[in-house]
């Protein structure tokens, strides 16, 4: 029994749409296996635990290593993703001699929606490609076959479309992520974290604590000799792990206290105390 042109060539047609299904397919796959992963370390990277002694290992096990595309994308939404127009309570995991570490990205009321109704659509297209889509078309069928090979080029362009929007965002948060690292490691981000750990900063603090005069504001000079009678290498230390010129300098210009220049009859002198205030220079005339 033999075969037709006809029928070799709609064969060989057939053969081609398939191929060209399943390669389509599998892109897509890849695509969403990516973003998946990709959301599992963003979500990690942004909410993470640090311990406070080296000797203390870091975990490296994702939280959301079990999660599905559709928990990841809720999980995204409500804790990395966030309204401009809402405010949020975290709330941090009570782990002893570890640092929390939380970072989020908010945009505007409209982008946010926005965001929300395209990863909505974005997992509704995978979960129709997983579960629904050899059901939907038979690939058997030429026709059948073109028709699905029309959807999988749509719903692909939907996806790219999907996955630049996506990449956007990454790349303003590895900019922002960028510019905190170099502001941890400049002098002012490394004393802002560290020095409130220090004895100096300690000794300090019990200075301002126990002044009674100039309504607590304490002379810079007075707090200078008193912490070097004490610590008579806080200057040294000061330049070596801060990277502040002495403790004068840290104390002028790492932002942790508010200054005050007070008028005398030699001159001016510098009071400064605990800085809880946007304000860091105040002059009285």
């Amino acid at each position: 029994m033999g075969f037709s042109f006809f029928e070799i060539d709609m064969h060989e047609n057939l053969s081609l749409l398939q191929q060209q299904v399943f390669e389509l397919i599998g892109r897509l796959v890849l695509n969403y296996q990516d973003i998946e992963t990709r959301l599992k370390t963003l979500l990690d990277v942004s909410n993470k635990s640090f311990p406070v002694r080296k000797q203390n290992e870091i975990t490296s096990i994702s939280a959301f290593r079990n999660q599905t595309l559709g928990g990841l994308k809720n999980h995204a939404l409500q804790d990395f993703f966030r309204k401009n127009t809402e405010t949020y309570q975290d709330l941090h995991p009570e782990i002893p001699d570890h640092v929390h570490f939380s970072t989020s990205l908010t945009l505007q009321q409209q982008s946010w929606e926005r965001l929300q109704q395209d990863f909505h659509q974005f997992v509704e297209r995978r979960n129709f490609l997983i579960h629904h889509f050899y059901s939907e078309y038979s690939l058997n069928d030429e026709m059948s076959c073109t028709r699905a090979l029309n959807n999988l080029q749509h719903h692909y362009q939907e996806q790219i479309r999907f996955i630049e929007q996506f990449n956007s965002y990454c790349t303003v948060f590895a900019e922002a992520m960028d510019e905190y690292k170099c502001f941890l490691e400049s002098p002012v981000g490394r004393t802002a974290f560290i020095f409130p750990a220090d004895e100096i900063y300690r000794l300090i603090c019990n200075l301002i604590e126990n002044n009674k005069k100039n309504a607590g504001w304490l002379s810079l000079t007075t707090a200078l000799q008193q912490i070097a009678k004490q610590f008579p290498d806080c200057h040294s230390k000061i330049k070596q792990k801060y990277g502040f010129k002495n403790l004068s300098d840290l104390i002028l210009n790492s932002g942790l206290y508010q200054l005050k220049i007070l008028p005398t009859q030699n001159g001016e002198k510098i009071l400064f105390c605990l800085n809880d205030k946007d304000i860091t220079f105040i002059k009285e005339a």
